[in-house]
C-alpha cells in the first residue's frame, strides 16, 4: 500500500480487493470502529474548502481510491515530480497530463485499478457471508409518491438473493443525514439489533452522498456498536438497478463521468467538480509544489 495525498486528502494507493478484505477482518477481530472512505475527485475538490470533511478522510482506517480522476492525478504527480522546474515546465507538465488522459482512454491496462464502492460492495458482502459476520444497511432514496421505493430495503432484497447466508440486521433510507434525525436513526438501529438478538454490527453500509455520509458516520460512531462504517454515495442506485452500470467498454475507457452526465444531467454541477475543476486543480498545484 502507498499512502499519498492528493490536494493534502490522503489516498491509500495499491490496495487490491483481497488486501482490503483482510483489513476489515483485521479491524472487525480487534473490536475497534473505523471508517473506510471511498475516495473520488468530488471528496478532493470538496475538501478543500470543507476543513471537516477533509479531517475525516485523513484520519479515516482507509481511503481508497474510487474514481479515475484519483488514479490519475496520482500518476500525473508522480511524472511531474521528474521534471525540472524552468520556464517550460508548464507545458512539459500539461504534456504529461493530457497523454496520461488520452492513453488511459484507448489503453485499459495503463492506470492501476481503482476500488470503486460499486464494485466493493460485493465482494463485503460475499466477504461478510462467509464469515458470518452482520450488516446493516442505511441510507439511500427513500419512499415517495415519484420513486416508490425504500431503497435500503430495495438493496437488502437483492443482496439477500445474491448471498442467501449474509446476516443483515437491517435497513432503512427513512431517515436523513441530518442530525435532527440522528436520535431516530440510532434508535431504530438498535431496535433491529434488538429484534436480531445482535449485539454488535459488523459492517455498517451508509448511503447519505458525500460529505453528509461521512459526518454522520463520525458524528455517531460512538452511539453504534459497530466495527466498520464505510460511506458509498450512490452505490445501492446501482445495486438495486435504479440506475445502470456504464458498459465495460465505457468504464475501461475511464468515461463513467461522461455516463452519468448523460443520464443524470441534474448531476451537471457535481460532474463539473471531476471534470475539469479537478485536473486544473492538480495541474496548479503542480506549477507552485513541484
Amino acid at each position: 500500500m502507498s499512502q499519498e495525498y492528493i490536494l493534502g486528502v490522503k489516498v491509500d494507493f495499491g490496495l487490491t480487493k483481497s488486501e482490503v478484505l483482510e483489513k476489515i477482518q483485521k479491524c472487525i477481530k480487534n473490536g475497534t470502529h473505523e471508517i473506510i472512505c471511498t475516495t473520488n475527485s468530488e471528496f478532493v475538490v470538496d475538501a478543500q474548502r470543507d476543513i471537516e470533511f477533509k479531517e475525516i478522510i485523513n484520519n479515516s482506517y482507509m481511503s481508497l481510491p474510487d474514481s479515475t480522476g484519483i488514479i490519475q492525478a496520482q500518476k500525473y504527480l508522480t511524472e511531474v515530480k521528474k521534471l525540472k522546474k524552468n520556464k517550460y515546465f508548464p507545458l512539459k507538465a500539461l504534456f504529461i497530463g493530457l497523454k496520461i488522459g488520452i492513453l488511459s482512454i484507448f489503453d485499459k491496462t495503463y492506470l492501476a485499478p481503482m476500488l470503486s464502492g460499486s464494485d466493493l460492495i460485493y465482494d463485503i458482502c460475499n466477504f461478510a457471508s462467509e464469515n458470518n459476520l452482520t450488516v446493516f444497511i442505511l441510507g439511500g432514496r427513500y419512499r415517495n409518491s415519484i420513486l416508490k421505493a425504500d431503497m435500503s430495503q430495495d438493496t437488502m432484497k437483492v443482496l439477500s438473493s445474491m448471498y442467501p447466508d449474509l446476516k443483515i440486521v437491517g435497513g432503512s433510507s427513512e431517515f436523513t443525514a441530518d442530525e435532527i434525525d440522528d436520535g431516530k436513526t440510532i434508535n431504530y438501529i438498535h431496535k433491529c439489533m434488538e429484534n436480531n438478538n445482535v449485539r454488535n454490527i459488523d459492517i455498517l453500509l451508509v448511503a447519505y452522498g458525500h460529505p453528509r455520509q461521512e459526518k454522520w458516520i463520525e458524528r455517531n460512531k460512538n452511539k453504534i456498536p459497530s466495527c466498520v462504517s464505510i460511506g458509498l454515495g450512490g452505490t445501492f442506485d446501482y445495486v438495486t438497478n435504479f440506475m445502470k452500470r456504464p458498459s465495460k467498454l465505457i468504464i475501461n475507457a475511464h468515461m463513467e463521468w461522461l455516463y452519468r452526465l448523460t443520464n443524470q444531467p441534474f448531476r451537471f454541477r457535481r460532474i463539473l467538480k471531476a471534470f475539469p475543476l479537478f485536473p486544473w486543480l492538480v495541474y496548479t498545484f503542480s506549477l507552485n509544489n513541484n
